[in-house]
C-alpha cells in the first residue's frame, strides 16, 4: 500500500471560510504514483488573532 503525504498552504479571510483545494490537491496526486484510493483532507494551524499573539 502507498501512502502520499502533502501540504497545502492557504490564506483564507476569517476562521470560517472556504477554499477550493481542487487544483492543488489533483496536482499532488498526479505528481505521485498513487492509482486509485482516498483523499483525506484536514486543517491545521489556525491561529485566532485575539488568543494567539506571538
Amino acid at each position: 500500500m502507498q501512502n502520499l503525504n502533502a501540504n497545502l498552504t492557504v490564506s483564507t479571510q476569517s476562521k470560517i471560510d472556504f477554499a477550493d483545494l481542487t487544483s492543488q490537491v489533483e496536482e499532488n496526486v498526479r505528481k505521485s504514483s498513487v492509482k486509485n484510493g482516498v483523499v483525506h483532507v484536514f486543517p491545521t494551524g489556525y491561529k485566532h488573532p485575539r488568543l494567539d499573539r506571538a
